[in-house]
């Protein structure tokens, strides 16, 4: 087989004009060039991992959760969010509080050393996400959250990932 001669851009484009998977590649291409790099100097700085940044991130977001309400907002399972539960608890990063319901339940917050972490890790993730949205305008980028929002709320089976 003859070498190929054709550039990365070229390559994508290929891609986008011929795959059967055109129009969910480029959004797992441009998810991965965004978290990768961010993860992986948050890991280095900070020492915290990607699950670890998912889990505080939807506390940031949302206020007090379950466990399972993180798994279903990173679409991710429930080991790899219960082992980043475990390590940022330890580092007193997060508490626990059972859910007078139901008490095998436990909501989780972030502590106040965990808000400030989350604070010192998210412009990582911010400066990236900036950085790979530079080449569209603000009704640009508006289009795109709106859209792919609508996609994954119309979905059926988005959150029965894992």
């Amino acid at each position: 087989m003859a070498a190929r001669n054709s550039t990365v851009r070229d390559m994508l484009l290929e891609i986008l004009e011929r795959s059967p998977l055109r129009d969910s590649y480029p959004i797992t291409l441009w998810a991965n060039a965004f978290a990768g790099p961010a993860t992986k100097a948050v890991e280095r700085e900070y020492d915290v991992q990607r699950d670890e940044f998912n889990v505080m991130f939807v506390i940031a977001a949302i206020g007090p959760c379950l466990a399972t309400d993180v798994c279903l907002l990173n679409s991710r399972p429930r080991n790899s969010v219960s082992r980043a539960v475990r390590r940022l608890e330890t580092r007193g990063m997060l508490a626990r509080e059972e859910v007078a319901e139901d008490r095998r339940k436990e909501f989780l917050s972030l502590t106040e050393a965990g808000q400030r972490l989350y604070e010192q890790v998210l412009p990582i993730y911010v400066a990236r996400q900036n950085l790979l949205l530079e080449g569209l305008d603000e009704n640009e980028c508006d289009v795109l959250v709106s859209l792919l929002s609508k996609a994954l709320l119309k979905s059926s089976d988005w959150v029965n990932t894992f």
